[in-house]
């Protein structure tokens, strides 16, 4: 199984995300916080079809090496394209805020926005990731 499939893994990802938002909110003025609930939101999404993507087909993800090998593995499930179109689809949208806003949207709020997404990712896809892990321990 490939290390980005571990709680371990996933637990400093979330850690590290985390920290990254919380420092972006308290360095210089507040982004708006609805732009970054849409993209919670979103990463929710993303992180509960790669839980259920995991949960699919576990021995998919068991089999893993490589993080190429994570991303045919998601992708040859359902909820895993899933997974990556929702994910696209947010970039797509954080990018059109930044080029198509009326008001300017500062960098601060589109990195605040995208590691509240992979943040949500994270907790929404742990308990797939926690499933693997018992999975893989089974005897």
């Amino acid at each position: 199984m490939h290390k980005t499939l571990t709680v371990r893994t996933n637990s400093l990802f979330m850690l590290l995300w985390g920290l990254l938002i919380t420092a972006c909110l308290f360095i210089g003025t507040m982004p708006p916080l609805q732009i970054i609930f849409l993209f919670v939101l979103m990463g929710l999404g993303v992180g509960l079809f790669q839980s259920l993507a995991i949960r699919s087909s576990p021995d998919a993800f068991l089999a893993t090496k490589t993080a190429t090998d994570v991303k045919r593995a998601l992708l040859s499930a359902p909820f895993g394209k899933m997974s990556f179109g929702v994910h696209w689809l947010a970039v797509l949208a954080l990018l059109g805020l930044v080029w198509f806003s009326e008001e300017s949207v500062s960098l601060k709020t589109f990195f605040t926005s995208y590691f509240a997404l992979l943040f949500a990712r994270e907790l929404a896809s742990f308990p797939g990731v926690l499933f693997l892990a018992r999975h893989h321990s089974a005897p």
